[in-house]
């Protein structure tokens, strides 16, 4: 039975974060997605609420294509065999989650005519969907922008002072870029010319303008085979975080939680319940659903009772419980789960590394040690 269905652009539209026309997002050279009248249902929707418009080949994504995840994030390039090729533009919808976790309303831009507000743009090159460039190109909510390398999703030095200054984005040329209203603005963003220097209003009905062909994909047509496992993946992540923390909670915020841990690193529920911790949930989950999900996590018992360990037997009650909860955390993260490991293979020379520590603290835990 086929896990993937096709959708119509209206469906699209009502599934996505904002019901906005994210397919609309332009590529890095400016090339957009339309399509001819005749196709009544040209969306590719996965079983995760993962979405695609573009190009097929072989049953594939080829060519010029937009990919929407049901986190809220879109990508917008060119594929051969299923694989990103090349630069691709990056957004965070405005109302997804991904997008307001990160969000300081005084530093963002609003669109004149609708008021919502801008959404962050990355425009490079990916490796394992992660961001990889030698030279990309950011535009934060606010319109400011900067040029410079990233690495695994992170850029490379202090991207305030060391990444190359652009000229900051104005709300009109940042709306003609990103505007996901009904008769859309497609505008395009090279990284060789910023900020955008044109705009064409299209219908979603009109013909495909690129020099690239939308093939008819036929029935066969699913997810890529290299990305089956991710697939499978977030729809075991998913229904096991549903388990958890309530059955009747919001399907769509259920996928994004799947769609995040994955994105994150924790492909796997064992993997999740072995290696996470709060801290690495904590600014994305709800906290009430953060309270739901500690009991089940083996990282999160061992930091749990190393803290009470440190808190009662060695540093005693006057250290304050926070202060005792991160050192606990970055024992574990030194290696240390258990006490036992602690007492063992901790010596006073290690103590004395450990520059996340109060100097008064480091001659406490030093001491216990000593006599263990």
């Amino acid at each position: 039975m086929s896990t993937s269905q096709w959708i119509t652009l209206q469906d699209a539209r009502d599934a996505s974060f904002g019901k906005v026309a994210w397919w609309n997002l332009p590529t890095p050279d400016g090339e957009h997605i339309t399509i001819s009248s005749e196709q009544q249902q040209p969306v590719w929707k996965g079983v995760t609420g993962t979405m695609y418009l573009g190009g097929w080949k072989s049953g594939k994504w080829d060519g010029p294509g937009v990919f929407y995840f049901p986190d809220g994030c879109v990508l917008s390039g060119h594929w051969e065999e299923g694989r990103l090729l090349g630069k691709a533009m990056h957004v965070l919808l405005p109302e997804s989650p991904c997008w307001m976790e990160n969000h300081w309303p005084r530093s963002c831009l609003l669109d004149a005519t609708t008021q919502r507000p801008l959404p962050f743009v990355y425009i490079g090159c990916y490796t394992h969907f992660r961001m990889n460039d030698d030279d990309a190109i950011v535009i934060l909510k606010d319109g400011t922008a900067r040029r410079g390398p990233w690495q695994d999703n992170r850029p490379v030095g202090n991207w305030w002072k060391d990444h190359a200054t652009i000229e900051d984005i104005s709300w009109e040329q940042m709306s003609q870029l990103l505007s996901f209203a009904e008769e859309p603005i497609v505008s395009s963003l090279s990284p060789d010319a910023c900020p955008p220097a044109m705009s064409t209003c299209v219908s979603d009905q009109s013909i495909l303008t690129s020099s690239s062909t939308i093939l008819k994909p036929d029935d066969s047509s699913s997810w890529p085979e290299e990305w089956e496992g991710q697939r499978d993946a977030e729809r075991e992540i998913g229904q096991w975080v549903t388990q958890l923390l309530s059955p009747d909670a919001n399907p769509h915020e259920m996928q994004y939680y799947a769609s995040r841990f994955y994105h994150d690193g924790f492909h796997s529920v064992t993997w999740i319940q072995q290696h996470c911790s709060t801290a690495d949930v904590r600014s994305w989950m709800k906290k009430a659903h953060v309270r739901r999900l500690v009991p089940h996590l083996v990282s999160e018992q061992r930091v749990h009772t190393i803290a009470l360990w440190l808190h009662k037997i060695v540093l005693g009650s006057n250290a304050h419980e926070w202060e005792v909860y991160e050192y606990a955390m970055q024992l574990v993260d030194e290696g240390l789960l258990c006490i036992g490991d602690i007492r063992e293979f901790c010596t006073p020379d290690d103590v004395q590394t450990f520059d996340w520590m109060k100097t008064f603290h480091k001659r406490r835990l030093t001491a216990h040690l000593e006599h263990c």
